[in-house]
C-alpha cells in the first residue's frame, strides 16, 4: 500500500532528520520545543529562543532537545543537569543522566543507577543496574546484584529485592520468582499464591492469570484455584472478556468459563484492535473475529489491510480488492486491481491501469487517471496525473487545474507547489498560478516562508512570491519559528527572519 510506504519514508525522514549531534554533524531542520532549540557552533551545542536570541552558550559536546525546566547534556565523556538558563544545577560527573521527576534526576555512576535531587544530594542509593523510570503511582522495579524488587521515589523498599524475578502489579497482585518457580504477591508482599508454575503470562487481568504448571497452560484466579483447566498449549490474558488459546496448535477464543467460543481451528490469530475484531488464519486465508466470539468475516481472504480507526478496511480476494466494515460485511465487492485506505470519505481505487476515486457507496465520483494522490489529512485539493502531466481536482471530482504540470506537491498554507516547463512556482486553492514558475527548487511555505533555489542559489520568499532573504546560499532548510539553518561554502549557520546572522558565543 503507497500510504504505508510513504509514512514509513516520513517517519525515516524524520528520524534521519531529528537534531543529529555526534562530531561535526549538523541539525537538518531547526525544530523548537519548549520555546528553545539545539545550535552548533564548531563542535559545541547550546540553545537559541524562537526569536534567534542564544539564551545557553555553546559549550556542551551533547545535548537533547529541551522538555520541561532542565535538560541533561554531555560535557567530555560526562553528564550533568542546566535548567533554562544554562546554569549547572549539578556537576558533570555521571555516565548517564536522564530525566527530572519527583524532585530528582536519575543519574548512572559507576554502572550503578540511582538519583540526586537540586543540591546533588543522593536520594536514591547508586546500586542499580537498570534505570529508573518510575511508574505513575511512583513505583520502579529494580534489579541490584541480580535480585528484583520494588522502591518508591523516597528510595524505599516496598517489595524486598530477594526475587529472581517480579511481574508489573495487575488487579493489585504480581507475580514473583523463586528458584525457578513463579508464586503471586499482593501491595503488602504477602505471598497469596504460592510457589508452583512453571510460567506466568502477563498477570491478572478481568480476575484471571494465565499460568503454566506441569507443561500446560490454563487459567487461575486470584485465590490461586483453577478456574480453567491446565490443558493449552499456549494462552494469553483476557481482554474484552475473551482470551485466545492454542489447543494441539490451532487457535480459538475462550471466555471466562472456559468455553470456547470460537473453537481451536485457527493458524495464529492476532490480538484484538480498536475495532474490538481479531484478525484470524485458516488455510492460508484470512478473516475476522468479534470480541463476542462471532466469525464476522470469513477465512476467505488473502489480505486484511487494517488500519486502526477505520470503519472501512481494504480486503484482498482471489488477486481483487474491495472494503468490508467492522462488521464482516463486504461493502465494495472485491473487483479492484488496487484500492487504498479511505480518506476524507473518499478511497483510490485501480482498474484497468486506470485510478479513480469512489465514495462509501462505491460511487466513483472522479475521472480516470493515471495516478490519483489522495491526500490523508487535508480534504482538498486532490493531486491527478494523466499522460505524465499533473493536476488537482476537489472532492467531488471537478478539475481545479488541469494535467499541465511537470510535477505537483501537496497543498500546505493554500498554496502548492507544482512545475511547469521545468521551472517551480506556486498554485492556489483556485488553481491560480500565483507565484510564477521561477525556481530550479523549491519547498513548502512553513511560518510564511518557504526555500527557494534561483540560479542554483537557495534563498526564501514569502507567500506573494517576494524574496524575503536574497537567493545565496548554498544550502537552506526552513524557518521554524523565527529561525533557520543555511550554508555558504562548508559554513553552516543559522539566521533570523531578517536574514541577519544568528551570532553564536
Amino acid at each position: 500500500m503507497k500510504y504505508v510506504i510513504a509514512i514509513l519514508l516520513v517517519i525515516i525522514s524524520a528520524l534521519a532528520s531529528y537534531g543529529q549531534k555526534v562530531g561535526n554533524s549538523r541539525m537538518t531542520y531547526v525544530t523548537f520545543n519548549d520555546g528553545l532549540t539545539e545550535v552548533m557552533k564548531g563542535d559545541k551545542w547550546g540553545y537559541i529562543d524562537t526569536l534567534g536570541n542564544q539564551i545557553i552558550k555553546c559549550r556542551f559536546d551533547y545535548v537533547e532537545t529541551f522538555y520541561g525546566d532542565y535538560q541533561d547534556v554531555k560535557i567530555g565523556d560526562k553528564y550533568c543537569f542546566i535548567d533554562r538558563k544554562g546554569t549547572q544545577i549539578i556537576p558533570c560527573i555521571y555516565e548517564f543522566a536522564y530525566g527530572f521527576k519527583y524532585n530528582f534526576f536519575i543519574v548512572q555512576k559507576n554502572g550503578k543507577w540511582g538519583a540526586v535531587n537540586r543540591k546533588n544530594e543522593i536520594v536514591i542509593p547508586f546500586q542499580y543496574s537498570n534505570g529508573l523510570i518510575f511508574d505513575e503511582e511512583g513505583i520502579e522495579y529494580v534489579t541490584k546484584n541480580g535480585k528484583r524488587g520494588c522502591i518508591d521515589t523516597l528510595g524505599n523498599e516496598v517489595v524486598p529485592i530477594k526475587y529472581d524475578d517480579i511481574g508489573s502489579f495487575s488487579d493489585s497482585m504480581a507475580f514473583v520468582k523463586e528458584n525457578d518457580l513463579f508464586g503471586f504477591i499482593n501491595k503488602k508482599n504477602e505471598l497469596v499464591i504460592p510457589y508452583q508454575f512453571d510460567d506466568v503470562v502477563y498477570g491478572f487481568t478481568d480476575g484471571l492469570c494465565s499460568v503454566k504448571k506441569n507443561g500446560k497452560y490454563g487459567y487461575i484466579d486470584k485465590t490461586g484455584m483453577e478456574v480453567i483447566p491446565f490443558k493449552y498449549n499456549a494462552a494469553d490474558w483476557f481482554y474484552s472478556g475473551l482470551a485466545r488459546v492454542m489447543l494441539n496448535g490451532k487457535w480459538g477464543f475462550i471466555d471466562k468459563n472456559g468455553i470456547e467460543v470460537v473453537p481451536c481451528q485457527f493458524d495464529q490469530p492476532i490480538s484484538f484492535s480498536v475495532h474490538d475484531v481479531a484478525e484470524i488464519k485458516m488455510d492460508g486465508k484470512i478473516g475476522y473475529v468479534n470480541n463476542r466470539g462471532k466469525v464476522i468475516a470469513p477465512c476467505i481472504y488473502d489480505e486484511l489491510f487494517s488500519s486502526l480507526g477505520k470503519d472501512m478496511i481494504v480486503v484482498k480476494r482471489d488477486g481483487k480488492y474491495g472494503f468490508i466494515d467492522t462488521t464482516g460485511v463486504e461493502v465494495i465487492p472485491c473487483k479492484y486491481d488496487q484500492a487504498y485506505d479511505f480518506f476524507n470519505n473518499r478511497a483510490e481505487v485501480k482498474q484497468s491501469d486506470k485510478e479513480f476515486l469512489i465514495n462509501k457507496s462505491n460511487k466513483r465520483i472522479s475521472d480516470y487517471y493515471d495516478d490519483v494522490r489522495n491526500p490523508m489529512f487535508s480534504p482538498e485539493p486532490i493531486r491527478v496525473k494523466n499522460n505524465g502531466l499533473w493536476g488537482y481536482i476537489d472532492s467531488n471530482g471537478k478539475a481545479i487545474a488541469p494535467c499541465k504540470f511537470d510535477n505537483a506537491e501537496e497543498f500546505y498554507s493554500d498554496l502548492a507547489a507544482v512545475c511547469l516547463n521545468g521551472k517551480w512556482g506556486y498554485i492556489n486553492l483556485s488553481g491560480e498560478l500565483v507565484i510564477l514558475p521561477q525556481f530550479e527548487k523549491v519547498n513548502r511555505f512553513q511560518y510564511g516562508a518557504a526555500v527557494v533555489v534561483l540560479n542554483g542559489k537557495f534563498g526564501y520568499i514569502d507567500t506573494f512570491g517576494k524574496q524575503i532573504i536574497p537567493c545565496i546560499y548554498d544550502e537552506a532548510t526552513n524557518f521554524d519559528y523565527g529561525v533557520a539553518q543555511v550554508k555558504k561554502g562548508i559554513r553552516w549557520f543559522y539566521i533570523k527572519r531578517s536574514g541577519d546572522e544568528i551570532v553564536l558565543n
